[in-house]
């Protein structure tokens, strides 16, 4: 998808450098479980099915999180997003400007015709 190919220029600003540093994995918990298990630095961020979320945060804490998982039998995989957490609240800091490069991706579609298939 191509508005998630623009974040990544996005955040290559110095001042959003540090959030590289993120994961990304999916776990086999339901959206609740996720509340009550996920450790400090770690959050839900997509509830993607009944037993299937997205968590989200600082790479440390998720991995070893991830790990705590598997050691119960939990099913967790981590999702390679190139290090940026797509979903995690760190992505505000670069709301605008995001908000700003989709914006000329939508006026690049507008002209297209009713039979363009992506």
């Amino acid at each position: 998808m191509y508005f998630a190919q623009i974040t990544p220029v996005v955040l290559t600003k110095e001042s959003t450098v540090w959030m590289y540093n993120m994961d990304f994995p999916i776990a086999g918990l339901s959206w609740e479980e996720s509340l009550d298990l996920c450790p400090p630095g770690v959050k839900p961020a997509c509830d993607n099915a009944a037993k299937s979320v997205t968590v989200t945060g600082n790479k440390t804490e998720v991995l070893t999180f991830v790990e705590s998982l598997k050691e119960k039998g939990i099913f967790a995989r981590n999702v390679n997003t190139n290090d940026v957490a797509f979903h995690s609240s760190h992505m505000q800091l670069v709301y605008l400007d995001f908000l700003e490069e989709l914006r000329k991706v939508l006026e690049a579609y507008c002209c297209l015709s009713s039979t363009f298939v992506d």
